[in-house]
Formats: C-alpha cells, sequence, structure tokens
C-alpha cells in the first residue's frame, strides 16, 4: 500500500507548523512589548504539543499584562495540560477573580477540578460558566458530569 499521501499530508502539516511558529518567534523580536505577540507564540507552541515553552510566552504575556483574564486562563490551560493542576487552579481562579463574566475560564477551573475529583467545587464552576452562556451545551454536558459525581438529579 503506497502512503505518499498520508506523508505528504504530514510533512505539508509540520512545514506549516514551523513557518508559523518561526512567523511567532519573528514577531515577538519585532514587538517585545505586546502581550498578544507572546500568547499567539505560546498557542503557536500549544499546537506543536509544547506545553512548557507555551507556559513561559503565556508567562512573558503576563508579565506585560497581569490583568489580562485571557492569559490567565490560557496559563491556567497549558498547566493542567502539564499535569500542574494547583498551579492551573491558582492561575484560572485568579482569571474568574480578574473577570467573573470569563466563561471559558469558569468551564476550565471546572475541568481542572473534575480531573482532581472535586466534583461539588467543579459542578459550581460549570453552573457558573451555564448561567453566563445558556447556549453552550458544551457547558451542559461537563455538568452533567459533575453532577452525576456528585450525585443527585438537580439542574442548573
Amino acid at each position: 500500500m503506497h502512503h505518499y499521501g498520508l506523508d505528504k499530508d504530514a510533512q505539508a502539516l509540520r512545514d506549516k507548523n514551523a513557518l508559523y511558529l518561526r512567523l511567532g518567534q519573528a514577531k515577538v523580536a519585532a514587538t517585545p512589548d505586546d502581550p498578544k505577540a507572546h500568547a499567539e507564540l505560546g498557542n503557536q507552541y500549544v499546537d506543536l504539543g509544547d506545553y512548557s515553552m507555551a507556559a513561559q510566552c503565556y508567562r512573558d504575556a503576563l508579565r506585560l499584562a497581569p490583568k489580562s483574564a485571557e492569559l490567565l486562563k490560557d496559563l491556567g490551560g497549558v498547566l493542567h495540560l502539564m499535569g500542574r493542576t494547583i498551579e492551573a487552579e491558582k492561575a484560572l481562579r485568579l482569571a474568574t477573580t480578574v473577570d467573573a463574566n470569563h466563561v471559558e475560564a469558569w468551564r476550565n477551573l471546572g475541568v481542572v477540578l473534575a480531573a482532581r475529583e472535586e466534583w461539588r467545587q467543579a459542578r459550581e464552576c460549570f453552573s457558573t460558566a451555564i448561567a453566563l452562556a445558556p447556549e453552550n451545551a458544551e457547558l451542559r454536558r461537563y455538568f452533567d458530569i459533575a453532577q452525576s459525581n456528585v450525585g443527585g438529579a438537580a439542574s442548573a
């Protein structure tokens, strides 16, 4: 069986990711005081699975914009992917403190707490996220999982 097409697609993806990484690095070099440039580079590292470098980029961005709930949410998410759940929880709690209406921060905090089987707290986070974005079916699924682990049939 010939796999050239699959190999070509994989190589094209690697080439595209390498190009985006170089562009992101060049943007940070050209605008080192731009938190968005650091965050975008962090996103590129996430796409490559290099969570440690992504976390460093998000931290660099946060040094420039310490009150950014979006950056705190991104840092918390990547710390969770690295298995550093206590640090992830701290970043995500700070994100929800900075912006109590940040749906993704509440969702990610719930995911981190659920991963630690802190179901009641996870359920509260998902409930808050649902109140902010009631049209989001994904949040309802997360809430239902947490609820089933807490017990009872109450709904958000």
